[in-house]
């Protein structure tokens, strides 16, 4: 009589521990599936935005180097404005926005923040760079 009884207890037992692990995997399962989803969304941003900061960068730096009212000079400064206006405010952070309006005053003649060209274009890289690795969680970034 007791084995028989200890052999249903077993069972119950096995049975609930079975149904506790099938729940378990099922749950971790579900948040695998959620955390996918959610890094090939955050992907494209975050690809997006490293896009967009190259250009951003690339434009600044043509900005500081180039003859102003060369062709090269004439494009950088227009794809400039299109960032600053446009498609970089959908990525940008605080600190990237603020060197872009930074660089924006000073080609509107008000150096106010930085001290030319050449040095505003290098503080809008930076930001940039701080702004990915937090982006990115690469710590490494940042120096």
């Amino acid at each position: 009589m007791d084995l028989e009884k200890t052999l249903k207890w077993i069972g119950a037992v096995v049975a609930l521990g079975g149904l506790a692990l099938g729940i378990a995997n099922y749950l971790a399962t579900a948040r695998r599936d959620v955390e996918t989803r959610n890094l090939e969304a955050r992907k494209q941003y975050l690809t997006r935005q490293l896009d967009l900061y190259t250009d951003a960068t690339r434009a600044g730096a043509k900005l500081a180097t180039a003859k102003p009212g060369s062709p090269e000079y004439a494009k950088a400064l227009s794809r400039f404005w299109e960032l600053y206006w446009g498609e970089l405010s959908m990525v940008e952070n605080r600190e990237v926005e603020a060197a872009m309006k930074q660089m924006g005053d000073c080609l509107n003649g008000r150096c106010a923040g930085c001290s030319s060209l050449e040095r505003c274009s290098l503080d809008l890289a930076h930001a940039c760079r701080r702004s990915l690795a937090e982006s990115w969680g690469v710590p490494d970034w940042r120096y």
